[in-house]
């Protein structure tokens, strides 16, 4: 998947080299839209797996659509004042590309609400869901009740879910990993060293690529998997709204 999504992403950073900032500034909207999905799909699953009780208020379609929403509206905010250089400010490198670099607290506070917040509560929320579901197989598979049967097989299926969530979260910081530390711990590396900075950000621009297809496979046969590896470009941001509208009903 790596070297499938790093081609397309290396071209589109070639033939896009003299872009404003303004345009990645949308690529990191769109990317960051992605993280917080996963979020709010993390809490969905968490109530689905850990409280089930209550999972019927989360299977509304209110709510569904207010989590899509939001995951929507966040990015944009802190994109939006991004662009306007309030706490952050878009600074174009000399490899053509740019870097958000804070200005003050608040612009760290976006900073990391963007690249490590999702992820980091997806990761901790993951962990939650694993020792639950398996503490409760674990109750569950000594009974014989036909209803203790049931709640294995709905959590078997919520658990794939989980699942891909997780193998999703490991890509993710594989991919965005070494540009998060470089950009943190040495600050003056782009200026000194473009081409290894650039390279890392196409892996973690790769990242948007890869895990969007990874998502449209989490709602469609098995059949249409290879037809929709080739679509997966068209629906890149289709698949975020659809995706997730579509999970919140098991």
């Amino acid at each position: 998947m790596a070297v499938v999504t790093f081609a397309p992403t290396h071209i589109l950073q070639r033939t896009l080299r003299e872009a404003p900032c303004l345009l990645y500034a949308a690529i990191q909207w769109v990317a960051t839209t992605f993280s917080f999905t996963d979020f709010f799909l993390s809490l969905n699953r968490f109530v689905a797996i850990c409280l089930p009780h209550h999972y019927n208020f989360w299977k509304n379609p209110k709510v569904s659509v207010l989590m899509v929403f939001l995951s929507w509206l966040l990015p944009a905010i802190v994109a939006g004042t991004t662009i306007a250089g309030i706490g952050a400010r878009l600074q174009p490198l000399p490899d053509g590309s740019c870097e958000t670099r804070a200005l003050n607290w608040a612009g760290t506070f976006s900073t990391y609400l963007m690249g490590i917040f999702p992820y980091s509560m997806v990761g901790l929320v993951s962990v939650v869901i694993f020792i639950t579901a398996f503490l409760k197989s674990r109750s569950l598979t000594f009974s014989s009740s036909a209803t203790a049967r049931y709640h294995v097989r709905m959590m078997k299926r919520r658990l794939l879910v989980a699942k891909a969530m997780a193998v999703l979260l490991v890509w993710s910081v594989a991919s965005c990993l070494p540009f998060l530390l470089i950009q943190a711990l040495v600050p003056g590396f782009p200026d000194y060293y473009p081409n290894t900075w650039q390279i890392c950000q196409q892996l973690c621009f790769s990242d948007v690529n890869g895990s969007s297809g990874y998502r449209c496979i989490l709602r469609v046969p098995k059949k249409k998997v290879l037809a929709i590896g080739h679509r997966k470009a068209a629906i890149l941001l289709i698949s975020v709204t659809d995706n997730y509208l579509s999970v919140t009903r098991v």
